[in-house]
């Protein structure tokens, strides 16, 4: 037979069991069924030519193929359990009523796929309904490996739900899937209460596994997964503590030292990742363990690249989406820098173009950030004169940043295919549409495949680093390394390539945004990245291109200088903000120039901040106190939350610089 004739019957015979379950439902009667399989496949075998030689031949398969599917059918006339017809004897009369011996007959026709109760309940687990098939789960009829096959396609097919619902039961009293079948369905289940925001009843399910279960592979899943939590709370020393938990559990699960490379990449230790998963590769080739799947290939890919082969997992769990970005990134990573050009003129004020003005203010809330469906009614809330002027400029002289006009006239394509907004105001995230569902992905995946210029556009950029942060794998270790830093540093490099040290980049002008954007992306992911040094340097750029500072860049970088002891540089950057309300900025003041000597400024300086922020000595000068209540929404200015928070950051530094606490105590409220 050949290969695309087997293909051809596979699918045959698929679409046929599928049907005979149903039949089998209606009726439960072998002889009934056994005439029906033996008239579907004559007649559907007559409807595509070539798949059989002749009727004999068809027959002969029906008899074999309808035989393996009774034989193998959990009957629910008999407690969902197989009845199986007998074999005939091969001198026997064959059963399909050729009247020849079965040997000579059936007996030696075309085999059909091996069936079994296995292979069944998957198409039956479908068809049946409502409390019939919450029934057969509870009793614990049906095979956890068709249950999780099921749930799996329903997840794949966006009906999370339905997923949810096969999977439930297996872990209810009592508990009955302790083994590895049991630990893949749980994290299966998990991942499905994220999909669907159940926050509350996943951490109730893992509190129930962990005190139920006893020690077995589905404790010790339970447990990686709290260890992944802690992770990604930031708080190692808890995950740390949950993996060993684990550890004790199931020492040899693979999985453990994917997740104990993760944590040593997350405290900033790749070579000790590194060798940690030359271990685990030895460990799991001397048990045993696949060579070219699992766990073993990925710990191997570790040994070399950890950063790397983990943010690759991160696009795996997701079902592959980011793997094409992946390998456009690498496509274009060498492409020379573009030639930007900064000028004092932007490129698009409202009112110069064609266009009725509130056209022209419509694209322009939209670049904003304002979603479309709230664009109208912001419109209609503005006051819009008769006559319009031209977009407000900003009131600190400003540059604009324009891109080439080969890279404006492309940018304007890319937007007709890239489904997110740009973030509303001074947010680094924007809207949360589905940017990596399979049919959005396609769509301007293609685009860049095919504009390998897209790499040239800050625009651009920005966008591709929204999408990124707005993938389902961000938060894991290696992935942002692996996806965002290359989108960001080329940003950077473009901006650093184009602007001087005069150069102003106001963030109230919109051809501006996309490269501040990028620029604080950057900022806060060498942060999470650890490299506190390169997070400063790009804090101190951008709050000198945009020295209005949207972003609130000044009071970090005050604080670091005071830390690296750059007291007149802390002084000269206070007096920038004369009118700043923030603690960091007005005691931040008073503390440089108190460690400058500059006395007479310092107490200047220190008696306005306390008559400002009267709360903030009390709280700087205790060596214990309680912790304030923390208003969730915000800090309130001169609030006791303001104040703890700035004690969290400063206090240290104030303590550390010799007579600066008796100072303050001189000019504390009475």
């Amino acid at each position: 037979m050949t290969r695309e004739r087997d293909r051809q019957l596979q699918a045959f015979l698929m679409e046929l069991l599928d049907d005979s379950v149903s039949q089998i439902l209606a009726h439960e009667d072998a002889e009934r069924f056994l005439q029906w399989v033996t008239h579907e496949v004559i007649h559907r075998g007559r409807m595509e030519p070539g798949l059989f030689d002749s009727d004999d031949e068809a027959i002969s398969l029906a008899t074999n193929f309808g035989r393996g599917i009774w034989n193998a059918f959990p009957l629910p006339g008999n407690g969902f359990r197989p009845q199986p017809l007998a074999t005939p004897g091969r001198n026997e009369a064959c059963p399909c009523g050729s009247g020849r011996k079965f040997k000579v007959c059936c007996g030696h026709g075309p085999a059909p796929p091996g069936l079994d109760s296995g292979s069944i309940w998957p198409f039956l687990i479908r068809k049946l309904q409502g409390e019939v098939l919450d029934a057969v789960i509870a009793a614990n009829l049906i095979p956890a490996a068709a249950l999780i096959g099921v749930a799996m396609d329903y997840k794949d097919a966006s009906r999370p739900k339905l997923a949810v619902k096969l999977l439930e039961p297996l872990f209810d009293d009592p508990l009955r899937h302790r083994d590895e079948d049991g630990e893949f369905a749980f994290d299966l289940l998990l991942g499905l209460y994220d999909d669907l925001g159940w926050s509350k009843k996943k951490a109730d399910r893992l509190e129930r596994i962990i005190a139920k279960a006893g020690r077995s592979p589905l404790r010790a899943g339970a447990r990686q997964r709290l260890a992944a939590i802690r992770m990604d709370e930031g708080d190692i020393a808890g995950s740390w503590e949950f993996f060993k938990l684990a550890q004790r559990d199931d020492p040899n699960a693979p999985s453990l030292g994917l997740l104990e490379v993760q944590l040593l990449l997350a405290q900033g230790k790749p070579d000790v990742a590194s060798d940690r998963a030359r271990f685990w590769v030895r460990r799991l080739r001397s048990l045993g363990y696949p060579e070219t799947e699992g766990a073993l290939p990925l710990l191997e890919q570790v040994v070399h690249d950890p950063g790397r082969a983990l943010g690759e997992l991160g696009i795996e769990i997701a079902g592959g989406a980011g793997a094409r970005l992946l390998d456009w990134l690498d496509r274009v990573s060498d492409r020379a820098l573009p030639n930007y050009r900064v000028t004092d003129e932007p490129s698009n004020i409202i009112g110069d173009d064609d266009r009725d003005f509130e056209t022209t203010l419509a694209d322009r809330l939209r670049e904003l950030g304002v979603p479309d469906a709230n664009v109208s009614d912001v419109i209609a809330d503005m006051d819009i004169p008769d006559e319009p002027a031209e977009l407000p400029l900003p009131e600190s002289e400003s540059n604009y940043l324009l891109a080439p006009a080969s890279v404006q006239s492309m940018e304007l394509d890319w937007h007709e295919v890239f489904p997110l907004g740009k973030p509303f105001s001074v947010n680094l995230l924007g809207p949360d549409d589905d940017v990596w569902s399979p049919a959005a992905e396609d769509e301007w995946m293609a685009y860049l495949e095919t504009n390998e210029e897209a790499f040239d556009s800050l625009d651009i950029l920005d966008d591709l680093a929204n999408a990124v942060q707005a993938h389902e794998q961000s938060l894991m270790t290696g992935f942002e390394e692996l996806l965002l830093q290359p989108l960001l540093r080329r940003a950077l490099a473009i901006v650093q390539s184009a602007v001087s040290d005069s150069a102003r980049l106001a963030w109230v002008c919109m051809e501006n945004r996309p490269a501040l954007r990028c620029l604080v992306n950057l900022m806060f992911l060498e942060e999470r990245m650890g490299n506190e040094c390169a997070m400063f340097d790009i804090a101190e750029q951008v709050l000198a291109l945009n020295p209005d500072d949207n972003h609130g860049l000044r009071n970090m970088i005050i604080n670091d200088r005071l830390r690296r002891h750059d007291d007149l540089g802390a002084a000269r950057l206070a007096e920038e903000y004369p009118a700043d309300l923030n603690p960091d900025i007005a005691y931040g003041h008073a503390l440089a120039l108190f460690r400058l000597a500059r006395m007479e400024e310092a107490d200047a300086a220190i008696q306005g901040a306390v008559s400002d922020l009267p709360k903030i000595p009390r709280y700087l000068l205790a060596k214990r106190l309680r912790k304030p209540k923390l208003d969730p929404v915000g800090v309130r200015m001169g609030g006791d939350d303001q104040a703890w928070l700035y004690r969290q950051e400063m206090r240290d530094v104030w303590e550390a610089t010799p007579g600066a606490f008796d100072w303050l105590k001189v000019h504390r409220p009475a």
